[in-house]
């Protein structure tokens, strides 16, 4: 389901702390010169503005929902068995956005649930939930330091972003959460249950008007039901420092560590990453960011072996399994171009970099690309597009690349002052081989909300 409109759609239950966060790219080129776009750069997730001390709001929302999902085969929840289905269903989905700003510090909060209950039975009722805190404070003239928690739980993981996400999400009031970098199961191969907590913590420091230097760190965590799924721990710390070429330009270069560790499964991953990044205001309306580096990944896997043709004709098997360590070097980097109009937006993104993997991968390089474009017509209409491509890349070499590729509409229209109409569709093809894959899923929805057209006071 994907939401326009009152609030940006997110995910329940997690606990964590962003590895990176998504640069602010609209007038922030100060943040916009480092690592992975300039993400984690000196600046401020703060809101505009000079009224901070009235941004005091609560925004809740319901929708209930007609859908219609003819989706990709999912696993079972104990036996991993596969099974496809083609079926309508009643959606409903509830959720808050708030945030208070004080002189110096902006605390922001933000919870979704959905329930999808399928009519006659033809698959299991599934449910999604997401939660997540920011907090930035300013300690001084000088430095600031922000904190983000995140925890979910989710089914239908396997969309290219959750609750309609594309490949970030907007914590009200703060900054935004990298779902790539930060390691959130958005790109599951099947429809088991899985549980993600995340967790950040990041130190600005503005050394004079043109340099200011960043560091963080943070950990995440991530369960799946489905027997046999490897689930993964992971941390990182990073640190930069962006410089301001001119009112419209600036430079920046980051180094970040990471370490990850799976259960169910024999391996882990040291990961050394640096790069350089240029952001730009092109004019009044277009910005670019830019980054380009490498990465070190330093892993432990088990790995495939082809065995002597006398051996395999011995034994009846090709092959055979045995643990593997070793390092490899890539490529990695980042191009985002970003437009803000009156009325609209819209965002062409590419990004290289190394994951923790998904319930068949382990440690990855993962690939993507997107292109959204937003309207808004006449205050009570908005219209959204959008479309993805992830690549995900088993760096042990066990298994062929895996693609996927989709695309995703929706239409919100406020009828009265706080009820709407909302209609969504979205569509998703996966590159897997087999008799119970279907190749391509969809989803079509569409029902009618309530959401206040202000926010509520908290205090």
């Amino acid at each position: 389901m994907a939401r326009i409109g009152s609030g940006t759609i997110v995910y329940v239950f997690v606990f964590c702390l962003t590895l990176l966060f998504e640069p602010l790219c609209q007038g922030q080129i100060g943040q916009m010169g480092g690592l992975n776009g300039g993400a984690n750069q000196g600046g401020t997730l703060f809101p505009h503005g000079s009224n901070r001390e009235h941004l005091v709001t609560l925004t809740p929302y319901i929708d209930v929902l007609g859908t219609y999902d003819l989706t990709n085969s999912i696993a079972g929840p104990s036996s991993g068995e596969l099974q496809k289905y083609s079926a309508s269903a009643v959606s409903g989905e509830a959720g808050v956005d708030g945030y208070h700003s004080w002189e110096r510090t902006t605390l922001g909060v933000t919870a979704r649930g959905s329930y999808r209950h399928y009519i006659n039975g033809r698959a299991p009722d599934i449910n999604n939930e997401f939660v997540a805190l920011g907090l930035e404070h300013r300690i001084s003239r000088r430095t600031s330091f922000a904190l983000t928690e995140t925890a979910g739980s989710a089914v239908n993981a396997v969309s290219g972003a959750l609750f309609g996400l594309g490949s970030s999400t907007i914590l009200p009031g703060l900054g935004t959460i990298d779902q790539n970098l930060s390691s959130l199961p958005t790109n599951e191969p099947f429809d088991n249950r899985v549980y993600y907590s995340s967790t950040s913590a990041q130190v600005n420091y503005q050394q004079s008007l043109r340099l200011s230097m960043f560091a963080g760190g943070g950990g995440f965590v991530v369960r799946r039901k489905q027997d046999g799924a490897p689930g993964s721990n992971g941390g990182s710390g990073y640190g930069g420092v962006n410089y301001m070429l001119s009112r419209r330009q600036s430079v920046g270069v980051q180094y970040s560590a990471m370490k990850y560790d799976y259960t169910r499964s024999f391996g882990d991953a040291n990961v050394h990453m640096a790069g350089i990044g240029y952001g730009v205001m092109l004019n009044q309306n277009w910005t670019f960011g830019v980054q380009g580096g490498a990465y070190r990944v330093n892993m432990a896997q088990l790995t495939r072996v082809a065995l002597d043709p006398a051996v395999a004709a011995l034994f009846g098997q090709s092959f055979t399994i045995q643990s593997y360590r070793g390092s490899a070097y890539r490529g990695q980097g980042k191009a985002t171009l970003q437009g803000t109009f009156r009325r609209s937006a819209a965002t062409l993104g590419y990004y290289r970099t190394v994951g923790a993997g998904n319930s068949i991968f382990l440690t990855s390089q993962v690939d993507g690309a997107m292109a959204t474009y937003s309207y808004l017509l006449k205050q009570r209409c908005s219209v959204m597009v959008g479309s993805y491509y992830y690549r995900q890349t088993d760096l042990s070499g066990n298994y062929k690349p895996l693609n996927q590729y989709g695309g995703t509409g929706s239409l919100f229209y406020r009828v009265l002052d706080s009820f709407h109409l909302v209609a969504s569709v979205g569509a998703r093809h996966m590159d897997l081989n087999g008799p119970n894959f279907r190749p391509t899923s969809l989803t079509v929805s569409g029902g009618f909300g309530y959401s206040p057209t202000r926010g509520l006071p908290l205090w």
